[in-house]
């Protein structure tokens, strides 16, 4: 990725949150998660590591900014389907986006055992669980199950 970090009065250019977190996932992909530093994505930005502490008090919010990019929310399934039919397609329409790019499973999934983001598509697999008229309890259970289930797996195909 190129530098376009100065401004015509040759200062640094100011920087978005999507900024860094384009940045990250550039880095995420080609050089993984191990080499994603603070300091390698304020240099691909052209900038000082602390600039990016403006937008992300610490390198896990920031992270976990690039965990909600990358699981940025499908359409929902068609109202007409099966509980099963639905929850089969958002669970497939999440392991793409864990499988995109290297280390993105892992990624997520140290977000989320930090608390940092949501479960992903948990809520959308809980509340169409409800609708299809399963217990609340049960559908927690099971929402949780198969969201840790496409996660845990990818990430497990992802290390091999």
């Amino acid at each position: 990725m190129a530098r376009s970090g100065a401004n015509s009065a040759g200062g640094a250019a100011r920087r978005s949150k999507g900024d860094l977190v384009d940045a990250a996932l550039a880095i995420l992909d080609a050089q993984g998660l191990p080499d994603l530093t603070m300091r390698r994505i304020a240099d691909e930005l052209g900038v000082q590591p602390s600039a990016l502490y403006w937008h992300f008090p610490n390198k896990q919010t920031l992270l976990a900014a690039v965990s909600e990019r990358i699981l940025q929310p499908t359409a929902p399934p068609d109202p007409t389907m099966s509980w099963l039919e639905a929850a089969t397609a958002i669970a497939s329409s999440l392991r793409p986006s864990l499988q995109r790019y290297r280390d993105r499973a892992e990624l997520v999934s140290s977000s989320l055992a930090m608390g940092l983001i949501d479960p992903p598509a948990q809520r959308q697999l809980l509340e169409l669980a409800i609708a299809h008229g399963m217990p609340p309890a049960l559908a927690r259970v099971g929402s949780s199950t198969l969201t840790h289930f496409v996660l845990g797996h990818t990430f497990h195909v992802q290390q091999q």
